[in-house]
């Protein structure tokens, strides 16, 4: 019968609501503690194996589906939650973003011949390393740290002058707090109305009363 069915319908609801309820709560930290090193080895070390980029692309793939496989079947769902960031996590990861300047300027001017390929005047021809030639070392060091502040100052002209939110998502959220803020306004004025015929029709009647 249609109870019978229906019964056995909320049965079903209640073992998977009980398997699920056993399983481990999803703890996200290690995501992102995994996503925030992946990071940070790309970035930081990008002028040494500028093909990770590619090879972490193809790996997150794959971790894309085994994260998923991983919150509906090994651990319970987490409960949505409404967030304007990533928390802590964005921070590190601007941090990591402007040391990546730092480690791959100085990588590409001290730990390897790439600058020697680029300006090899200011280096020994003589030398299989990257030895400059004597009176130059200082230029070289200049040069690396221009580049450094030059790639700093233009990411910082980047994150000053693009928005954090796209335009239609401003003039989304502006559109709904002025619904918001009317809606308000009507609910006191008719709040306001009410009271006041009340407090009329409470007079009236009194006076009626009395005489």
């Amino acid at each position: 019968s249609a109870s019978e069915a229906k019964r056995g319908g909320f049965d079903n609801v209640a073992v998977e609501a009980y398997a699920e309820f056993i399983l481990p709560e999803y703890e996200q930290f290690d995501d992102y503690l995994e996503m925030v090193i992946e990071f940070g080895y790309i970035t930081m070390f990008a002028s040494s194996f500028p093909l990770g980029c590619a090879l972490s692309f193809f790996c997150n793939l794959i971790e894309l589906k085994s994260d998923l496989y991983k919150i509906i079947f090994v651990t319970q769902r987490p409960t949505p939650v409404r967030s304007a960031n990533i928390g802590v996590w964005q921070g590190i990861l601007q941090a990591q973003a402007f040391l990546a300047v730092l480690t791959n300027v100085l990588l590409f001017g001290f730990a390897s011949e790439q600058m020697k390929a680029w300006l090899p005047a200011f280096f020994s021809v003589a030398s299989h390393e990257a030895d400059t030639v004597v009176g130059m070392g200082r230029y070289v060091v200049a040069i690396i740290f221009a580049i450094e502040h030059v790639i700093i100052i233009a990411a910082l002209g980047i994150n000053v002058l693009m928005p954090t939110q796209p335009e239609w998502v401003q003039d989304e959220r502006a559109r709904l707090r002025y619904e918001k803020e009317m809606a308000s306004r009507m609910l006191r004025a008719a709040k306001k109305e009410k009271g006041g015929i009340g407090g009329g029709g409470g007079g009236g009647g009194s006076g009626r009363r009395g005489s």
